[in-house]
């Protein structure tokens, strides 16, 4: 039996730290909700760019789930400041949040760029930018990530 030293727990994540150690080396037990670790496996997935496929009525939640844990509630600090984007809205804002450029994520949503432009444009009025562009988009994406 191991006496837990100290537990963290934060967003379907719990870290023990024991008084164990193993060859020299301290314990540390990580638990992951089912939840998160749905989360992390479709993350990896993505970011192996091979052959990662994304269904969007399947996969959003996982992956604002996955932001939510990684960074800071990212996916609820956007729901909340931008409650009228779209569920394929919310796919391109995601996607840009854990690093896909715009065509990749015209690959991986099997859409047109072009399709990946008009959404961004939609997105960005919808965010008061009168321009509609992508470095708008860009901004305000890198801004809400440094929100707390």
């Amino acid at each position: 039996t191991v006496t837990p030293k100290e537990e963290l727990n934060y967003g379907g994540i719990t870290v023990t730290e024991s008084n164990r150690t193993v060859d020299s080396r301290r314990w540390v037990r990580i638990t992951l909700s089912t939840d998160t670790a749905e989360a992390v496996q479709l993350y990896l997935h993505l970011m192996s760019r091979q052959g990662a496929k994304y269904q969007p009525a399947e996969d959003r939640f996982k992956l604002a789930h996955w932001l939510n844990v990684s960074q800071n509630r990212w996916a609820d600090r956007l729901a909340t400041q931008y409650p009228t984007l779209s569920n394929g809205e919310k796919d391109i804002c995601y996607l840009f949040a854990i690093g896909f450029s715009f065509e990749e994520m015209a690959d991986l949503l099997q859409i047109q760029p072009r399709s990946v432009d008009r959404s961004v444009y939609r997105i960005c009025k919808k965010m008061g930018f009168e321009q509609g562009n992508k470095e708008e988009f860009v901004k305000q994406l890198k801004f809400l990530n440094t929100q707390p």
